[in-house]
């Protein structure tokens, strides 16, 4: 796997946690929306690896003739 391509979900994880670091607010008063919007992170980031490995093993399948 390319580094690259864990880019966008290494992004959106290191912003979660900077909001909740640097966010003034008490996170009690926000913790079901990070909750929900740390779940939303987590499941692009799979649904992202898996197209990656099915692409892969398309190519694997095909070759160079895809």
């Amino acid at each position: 796997m390319d580094i690259a391509q864990h880019k966008p979900a290494l992004f959106y994880f290191l912003a979660v946690v900077a909001w909740i670091k640097f966010n003034t607010h008490s996170f009690a008063d926000h913790k079901e929306h990070v909750i929900d919007l740390l779940k939303r992170v987590t499941t692009v980031s799979v649904g992202t690896m898996e197209v990656v490995r099915g692409m892969e093993k398309v190519e694997a399948a095909c070759g160079t003739n895809c």
